[in-house]
């Protein structure tokens, strides 16, 4: 369930990694919606994968093993009550998957807009690149 506050804490959250340098297992792209999740709910749905990887490939053994990243993240985000929905459907503060430079980033939805870690801190991309989303209430 969203926080009373959840609107703040969403915006200090982001504020916090504006900035931010990428660091796989720190401030990455799961990390950073993980982060979102917990100022929007008061759960941090990866505390039991922190400190299991550290790089970009032990990062991509585990996604590959739950079957990419789209598949990971539904089975990290349902173990909290969290499901799939459509991309029209998402609205600011839910998670979602986009297409970035041929790659899958996830990122929280602001408005038209998702923002996403990108290598010298966090970057908007359009909602257009939406690939799958996840309604966090």
């Amino acid at each position: 369930m969203r926080l009373e506050d959840w609107g703040r804490r969403l915006e200090a959250h982001i504020m916090a990694f504006r900035d931010a340098p990428f660091v796989w297992g720190q401030h990455d792209c799961c990390t950073f919606a993980a982060g979102c999740v917990e100022a929007v709910t008061g759960v941090d749905p990866m505390e039991p994968l922190y400190g299991l990887y550290d790089d970009r490939r032990s990062a991509v053994r585990i996604i590959r093993g739950h079957g990419g990243l789209a598949k990971f993240v539904d089975r990290v985000l349902q173990c909290e009550g969290f499901g799939m929905t459509s991309a029209p459907c998402l609205m600011r503060g839910d998670v979602c998957m986009v297409r970035h430079d041929r790659s899958r980033i996830c990122g929280v939805v602001l408005g038209s807009d998702v923002i996403v870690p990108g290598l010298s801190g966090l970057m908007a991309i359009s909602r257009d690149a939406v690939m799958a989303g996840w309604r966090i209430h």
